[in-house]
């Protein structure tokens, strides 16, 4: 799955799978590079199912804060809360504070769809206008053209005579 860019906080894998695997890497004694992979390569494949998704709750509860943040970044990283042989819910419930915000955006968003639209037939006016006087331009162009061909016929009369 695509991940965020450069939001390590909206990003599973910098939120809590590196750093998991990293410390159960750091529990061994590597003597080279290829060691090193082995270890990181292991430490991964050792992910227990439950604590991937212990990383997937804290994620949506994460999600949960920015929302409620209105995407500022000036909040506490939530842990998981979930003791370590508890279930894990299959979901992450919204905030009232998170569903108020969602619904103070989608207002913001309706009233800028309304600004747009009100640019959209402006537009749409104007062009309507500018194709009225079209007629009248393609009049003025065309005897333009028509006076430049007779010019050129009676320079080539005169050459000729």
């Amino acid at each position: 799955m695509c991940q965020p860019a450069s939001s390590p906080d909206t990003n599973v894998l910098d939120l809590g799978i590196f750093a998991s695997c990293q410390s159960r890497q750091l529990k061994h004694y590597s003597q080279n590079f290829n060691e090193l992979i082995d270890l990181v390569q292991k430490s991964f494949d050792d992910l227990e199912e439950k604590k991937l998704a212990k990383i997937w709750h804290t994620l949506a509860s994460t999600k949960n804060l920015i929302i409620e943040q209105k995407g500022n970044n000036d909040y506490a990283l939530p842990r998981s809360g979930l003791k370590k042989d508890s279930d894990i819910p299959a979901a992450v419930v919204a905030t009232p504070a998170c569903i108020e915000v969602a619904e103070w955006v989608v207002g913001k968003l309706e009233d800028r769809l309304e600004v747009e639209k009100e640019n959209a037939n402006n537009k749409k006016e104007q062009f309507a206008k500018n194709i009225s006087l079209l007629p009248a331009w393609k009049r003025a162009v065309d005897k333009r053209d028509k006076t430049e061909k007779d010019l050129i016929e009676m320079s080539e009369k005169r050459l000729r005579s």
